[in-house]
């Protein structure tokens, strides 16, 4: 056929990645055409276009009447996620109205300092979702009663596999997590499973993650190095001297704290395939990796990966 671009291989669709006449079956592509001149100094700079958003709502509404009416300030990252059926087919997915769900607060402040922002303190704050299409409240919740922590960021996913995502925050004071069901009412709180801790923070920013650590059934919560089941129950983290948690050690899982422990900002920890295998994520927190041991179904520090983060941060 003298149209087959590899007439000795197999190619029924014909590609051709590099554009040189010869199919990738019989000729690997290559960046450059074979006989092309390649100017190394052209320099393609795409045009411009024009970007002029405008607001669409802002939040909250006069006609909104939401609860906690002083507490209106947000510090901590929206997310974006569907929360409701809105078309009435029976399921929440992508066809539906997505929520904007935050967390929002009011200050206090010293009557002689009322003019400094620098001496405004966030106080307890309240888990929001509004409509992402009208800007009104769809719920607000207060943990019953305990409230969040202001500034931290919360995590959305399905903890129970039922096809509507959970909301999974901090408690004010960072006393322990807390997850919230898609209409606002509490879906569990760590007080009832004896798996609260106390975060020792004045500040508690940082975030909530949520990951399928072990690849299977209901994925799992992570704040700092501590990780929790989807069901809110603790699974245990060993560090490298076996003890839990031990600050003084291997770091908490904060990205910032300083030398007397009184000033820890907040973690956001990651959860990452370091080894390119199909066993469980390996953890991220802070300047400590932590990996899965299989023989006692806990995650440990992986005393090599962190040894060189330390030794790289020394340099």
């Amino acid at each position: 056929d003298p149209d087959d671009n590899c007439p000795d291989d197999f190619n029924p669709e014909q590609e051709d990645g590099d554009l040189d006449g010869s199919g990738d079956a019989c000729d690997e592509p290559s960046l450059f055409r074979d006989g092309v001149t390649v100017n190394n100094d052209c320099d393609f700079q795409p045009p411009v276009g024009e970007f002029s958003p405008e607001e669409k709502w802002r939040w909250p509404q006069f006609e909104d009447g939401v609860t906690y009416p002083t507490k209106i300030q947000v510090m901590s990252t929206p997310m974006v996620a569907n929360l409701t059926d809105d078309n009435g087919d029976g399921e929440v997915d992508e066809e539906d109205i997505p929520e904007v769900i935050f967390i929002s607060f009011d200050t206090y402040v010293e009557p002689e300092h009322a003019l400094d922002p620098m001496w405004h303190h966030p106080r307890d704050g309240v888990l929001r979702a509004v409509d992402g299409q009208t800007g009104l409240t769809v719920f607000s919740s207060d943990a019953d009663g305990q409230f969040f922590s202001p500034v931290s960021n919360v995590a959305v996913g399905d903890l129970n596999d039922d096809g509507v995502p959970e909301i999974v925050g901090l408690k004010a004071n960072g006393n322990g997590l807390i997850a919230i069901k898609a209409d606002g009412s509490t879906h569990w709180d760590c007080a009832d499973l004896g798996s609260c801790f106390s975060t020792g923070s004045w500040f508690n920013w940082g975030a909530v993650s949520i990951a399928n650590l072990d690849r299977s059934g209901s994925p799992e919560i992570i704040y700092g190095n501590r990780i929790f089941r989807a069901d809110g129950s603790e699974w245990r983290i060993l560090n490298s001297n076996g003890s839990l948690h031990d600050l003084t050690n291997d770091g908490s899982g904060d990205n910032f704290i300083k030398p007397d422990f009184t000033h820890r900002i907040g973690p956001l920890s990651f959860a990452v395939d370091l080894d390119g295998d199909t066993s469980n994520l390996e953890l991220i927190a802070g300047r400590t990796i932590y990996g899965w041991d299989v023989v006692f179904d806990v995650y440990a520090v992986d005393t090599q990966r962190t040894d060189n983060i330390t030794s790289a941060i020394a340099s």
